[in-house]
């Protein structure tokens, strides 16, 4: 198998997938995409390094030649206008029939209008998580919400819980269960909810009953409630994912869960509140 950086692409997944490929440099991350649509079957090479025109790939299948714009960028950081005219350039420049732009975060409003009106294919992160998911099964491992230690899952999302003075809140309800034969140590130190959009919001508050910190027993579980303001927050549709951090052992680490909105969808009124309360699944499924 390709490797990228020294390391088998299996390895790659595996260190690169929880941190959206930020632990790679630009150049092992074009590479990483090249390999990844050679097995989707593509005839594909990157360009130099310098003087590219605006391509950091070349690609072609069934006669169909395409120029690709990789930009390994933090969720903070949105692909825009700039980057799609570029790689409409280089689409010109190389004699394409279509312009795509990948990348580990999202894409400004502007940027999605001119990819639309041109016809420029647009790969988020969540788009580039499906397709690596897609064709590279052995490793779906590497998406599950589980560690050596611990393994989380997502139970429900409350919408509007009333929250006296501090307003109305947006409630992920999560379990989070120590694997292992020995007892754990465990200090939540912040939760972060990251919206479709790319946007991260840390959590101001646990609701009553959330773990924080305490030991967790072998084979047991133990409630996170994280709470956002609806205004950062507003729905469950709104995030693409949680990210929970922690210590335990003097270490610090995260795992980060994706969420998804199920076909059936459950209003329950809670007795003594006097509005519903919408309560939605998540996905077992983290990064």
């Amino acid at each position: 198998m390709k490797q990228i950086g020294g390391k088998p692409v299996s390895d790659v997944l595996k260190e690169s997938v929880p941190n959206s490929f930020l632990n790679l440099t630009p150049s092992q991350f074009e590479e990483f995409v090249c390999e990844l649509f050679k097995e989707m079957g593509y005839h594909a090479n990157i360009t130099k390094a310098s003087g590219d025109f605006g391509a950091d790939i070349l690609m072609e299948k069934d006669g169909e030649k395409i120029a690709v714009q990789v930009k390994r960028y933090d969720s903070q950081n949105k692909v825009g206008v700039p980057e799609i005219n570029q790689v409409l350039g280089a689409k010109a420049f190389y004699g394409c029939d279509r312009a795509m732009v990948i990348t580990t975060s999202s894409f400004t409003r502007s940027g999605r209008d001119l990819a639309e009106k041109t016809q420029t294919e647009l790969w988020d992160g969540s788009e580039l998580d499906s397709k690596i998911k897609e064709f590279y099964p052995d490793y779906s491992e590497y998406y599950t919400g589980e560690n050596d230690d611990f393994t989380f899952s997502c139970v429900k999302i409350v919408e509007d819980m009333h929250m006296g003075k501090e307003g109305e809140a947006t409630i992920v309800h999560l379990k989070m269960q120590n694997a292992t034969d020995k007892k754990i140590h465990v200090e939540i130190k912040n939760i972060l909810a990251i919206d479709k959009l790319g946007n991260q919001f840390e959590n101001y508050r646990y609701f009553a009953g959330g773990f924080v910190e305490g030991d967790i027993y072998p084979k047991k579980s133990v409630p996170l409630t994280p709470c956002w303001y609806s205004r950062q927050v507003p729905n469950a549709r709104a995030i693409d994912m949680v990210v929970v951090k922690y210590t335990t052992r003097g270490l610090s680490k995260e795992i980060m869960l994706k969420t998804f909105i199920p076909e059936s969808q459950k209003i329950i009124t809670i007795p003594g509140i006097e509005h519903e309360q919408t309560f939605y699944g998540l996905e077992r499924e983290g990064m």
